[in-house]
């Protein structure tokens, strides 16, 4: 209605659309009271205030939350919103790594590497009213073959130490070549020993740099079983 007789109440009620909340009343009506009453004494105009409530939705299609044996992974996913996003960013193991580009409210960062183990991933987006929707994905990265120094046994003062190098692979290692760096200070005169597992490859050791020592070895038409495998000893 457009038009009322002078003295006439009307009632006002500001109805608040999906994701918004009513704040306040501007104009020839104040306060946040809803439904609220007005005196038709002059010409008035009034106007209705809400506010954002809804966080953005965040979504992560990849990686996905399981295991791999990918160590290379491309982070991506999309973001809804019933107004303007004004800040994404994505953490990686609680570290904040940076802003993300959003495009037609999806997002893409291609060549990022995964650690050992679980990685978790989180993308915030925050829009402009400081509402934050977040989603977080959990890929465990178990590579398809490692190698690693082990912990070693205790030894009487006096003893060489042996640290024993291991490999952790599906059963499809054939050969390897691997390259262990040491503090000369430390360890003058290294020996390197193989395990009965590769220990009748075709294999070759190399002390001639100080601080490193290369081996390499090579299976000839097998490969070593599945799982956690002694490579040798180095004392």
């Amino acid at each position: 209605q457009e038009s009322y007789f002078p003295g006439a109440s009307v009632t006002l009620t500001a109805t608040a659309g999906d994701g918004f909340q009513f704040v306040s009343w501007d104009g020839q009506a104040s306060g946040n009271a809803n439904p609220t009453t007005v005196t038709m004494d002059r010409a008035m105009s009034v106007a209705a205030n809400f506010k954002d409530i809804k966080a953005p939705t965040v979504a992560i299609t990849s990686p996905a939350s399981q295991e791999t044996g990918e160590e290379v992974f491309t982070l991506s996913g999309g973001v809804q919103d019933n107004g303007k996003i004004k800040t994404l960013v994505w953490l990686w193991r609680g570290q904040d790594m940076g802003e993300l580009e959003l495009n037609d409210g999806k997002f893409s960062l291609k060549d990022q590497k995964l650690l050992g183990g679980a990685n978790d991933i989180t993308v915030i987006a925050t829009d402009r009213s400081g509402n934050e929707g977040k989603a977080t994905a959990t890929p465990t990265w178990v590579p398809n073959r490692s190698i690693r120094i082990a912990v070693a046994t205790e030894q009487q003062e006096g003893n060489r130490i042996e640290v024993p190098i291991e490999i952790n692979s599906k059963g499809d290692v054939g050969g390897m070549g691997f390259v262990l760096n040491y503090n000369h200070s430390y360890l003058m005169d290294p020996e390197f020993s193989w395990s009965s597992a590769a220990g009748g490859s075709i294999n070759q050791v190399n002390t001639d740099v100080a601080g490193e020592l290369r081996g390499t070895f090579s299976l000839g038409g097998t490969s070593l079983p599945a799982g956690e495998q002694l490579v040798g000893t180095v004392s």
